[in-house]
């Protein structure tokens, strides 16, 4: 937190920023709601019984793919429901960031670290490794600033496919 956001207070339920991947969903680094016994039973009834649907074999981001499907009418309700990006800035240095960082940063409340689970660290979760990613797990973890730079993605790499474009 670098500046006060008592503001999200004054938030109807359920007020988040969109997701920068996938805007119809919100990210849950950031959003408000009303805390209720309610809420906390109808969510946790819907993780018991369905999960989430964000499991990629790089990593686990299961809070947003849960939260999304009981609050699936967040996409359809009225502007004010939509937070402002300056609320979930992400830290990570991808050039889109830059130009908007420059000129929106003095307004930045949030800026959130993206962090990467392991096997380590969720118990009973297995990551394969003997299967190399898909193309859809490698454009996931170049979204969030983790590509492969010792494997498919490292420089050598890169330079051959552009060689090869070239030719």
């Amino acid at each position: 937190v670098i500046q006060n956001a008592d503001e999200l207070f004054d938030h109807d339920e359920l007020s988040a920023v969109a997701d920068i991947g996938w805007p119809d969903c919100f990210n849950s680094g950031v959003f408000a709601y009303k805390p209720s016994e309610q809420t906390y039973l109808d969510i946790l009834n819907f993780a018991l019984e369905h999960g989430s649907f964000e499991v990629y074999n790089l990593f686990i981001c299961g809070d947003q793919g849960l939260l999304n499907q009981p609050f699936k009418g967040w996409r359809d309700k009225p502007p004010a429901f939509r937070l402002p990006f300056i609320y979930n800035m992400t830290s990570g240095a991808i050039y889109t960031y830059a130009a908007a960082f420059k000129k929106y940063g003095a307004q930045n409340h949030l800026i959130k670290e993206t962090v990467e689970y392991g096997e380590d660290k969720i118990p009973g979760v297995s990551f394969d490794q003997s299967s190399p990613p898909t193309d859809e797990e490698r454009m996931r973890a170049w979204e969030v600033g983790h590509p492969d730079y010792l494997g498919a993605d490292a420089y050598s790499n890169i330079q051959k496919a552009i060689d090869h474009a070239l030719e």
